[in-house]
């Protein structure tokens, strides 16, 4: 089985300690040496404490980490102001300081947080294990808090799908930019609109990341989507400038072929959630709904000729994108709102001999602005930029296979 050891402080046992052990029929505390329990066998080898999985446990089961147990230790907080605040809500046997115990018994945070523009850290939030639920906003508008540690045992990050900062647990927490993520969690709502987060890895017991999840957050450089997650909703990263969207090798659902920088449904090869950095690959058949709207900081892209339907506002209110290159000689019907709202000033090119075949389709100068040209390249041979008769005598040539002046 797994097996994960962990250095014991000398006044410490593994009997001091609870083993959080979570699986999709619950959450096992064991906390005694030599016995065991919901698939946890714990065994003490001199300061070591040692809990392995028994061979029963399933792949999909994990042990998420360790606790104090019988043993209280006082917690020493780096933020002088959030230790008032924590004292003045749960110190409850009034000694002045906060005890791990006095943390894991704290359900909720209410809204004690919400709105403290001087507070800066709050790692130890890593104590409060007990915490149940989120009180929307609980620190939302904290403009000066730049690193908080998550506690294990929590499921849910967020409350609900909206763009409302009552909604979003650090909406507006731009100084924000260091997060640890609790391995329990299973679900990302709107969490971080407006925060300065800059590299987040998607725990792997997390199946949902749901809309809104990281919108607008403009420092937010790199995301890693876990094996675990098997759903993506309404546009989770808009108003970003991602330069990194990579999905782990071993999500079955989803992958990030070719490096490409996007999220693609490998079963139907459908591009869902795509960054200014995608470069779509050539074996994409379609651009989901959404896949880039409100992408901003997207001025060109390039959908190659495997791409046969691009579905409504997919790239809507991309408002700096400034050129579209088709690479299909055979268009489709375009969508009524594909390219809604996008810069007046872009160019639609298309291979040579098709511009007619584009307009029919919808393709018109209604929704690319800056006018629809032919990519006549692979007929200009010499790299005049024009198709001349010495272009056309050297394609003639080549396939006659005569020699080439």
């Amino acid at each position: 089985g797994v097996e994960v050891r962990t250095d014991l402080m000398p006044s410490q046992s593994p009997a001091d300690y609870n083993v959080i052990y979570w699986n999709n029929n619950g959450r096992y505390d064991v906390g005694q040496a030599g016995i065991s329990a919901g698939g946890v066998a714990l065994t003490e080898d001199g300061k070591n404490f040692r809990f392995k999985l028994l061979p029963n446990v399933k792949d999909q089961d994990r042990i998420i980490g360790i606790t104090l147990k019988t043993t209280d230790f006082n917690i020493t907080f780096a933020d002088a102001k959030v230790k008032a605040i924590c004292l003045q809500n749960w110190d409850t046997n009034h000694d002045g300081e906060l005890s791990m115990n006095e943390a894991a018994a704290v359900t909720t945070l209410g809204t004690v947080f919400k709105g403290n523009t001087e507070i800066t850290s709050f790692d130890e939030l890593k104590y409060f294990i007990g915490i149940t639920s989120w009180t929307n906003g609980a620190f939302s508008g904290c403009t000066s808090l730049r690193s908080v540690v998550l506690p294990e045992g929590m499921e849910v990050l967020g409350s609900s799908f909206s763009l409302s900062a009552a909604n979003n647990v650090f909406y507006n927490c731009p100084a924000l930019t260091y997060v640890v993520l609790p391995k329990s969690l299973t679900t990302m709502n709107n969490s971080f609109g407006g925060s300065g987060v800059k590299t987040i890895v998607i725990p792997d017991l997390v199946t949902s990341i749901n809309g809104y999840a990281f919108y607008n957050c403009p420092s937010l450089q790199s995301v890693y989507v876990s094996k675990g997650v098997e759903s993506v909703g309404y546009t989770p990263f808009y108003y970003n400038n991602l330069k990194s969207l990579i999905v782990d090798p071993q999500n079955t659902k989803y992958d990030s072929r070719n490096n490409c920088n996007a999220i693609i449904e490998t079963s139907s090869n459908k591009l869902v959630i795509g960054t200014p950095a995608t470069v779509i690959p050539n074996t994409v058949t379609t651009i989901d709904d959404h896949a880039f709207v409100y992408q901003d900081h997207l001025e060109s892209i390039v959908i190659p000729e495997s791409v046969t339907s691009i579905e409504e506002t997919a790239f809507s209110a991309c408002h700096n994108l400034k050129s579209v290159v088709m690479k299909s000689s055979t268009p489709f019907q375009l969508t009524t709102d594909a390219f809604y709202d996008i810069s007046d000033e872009c160019v639609l090119t298309v291979p040579a001999g098709t511009k007619n075949a584009y307009i029919s389709k919808g393709w018109n100068t209604t929704v690319f602005k800056g006018g629809i040209v032919e990519d006549k390249s692979k007929y200009d041979t010499n790299g005049d930029g024009f198709v001349t008769i010495a272009d056309v005598t050297t394609l003639v040539n080549v396939i006659l296979g005569k020699p080439v002046q």
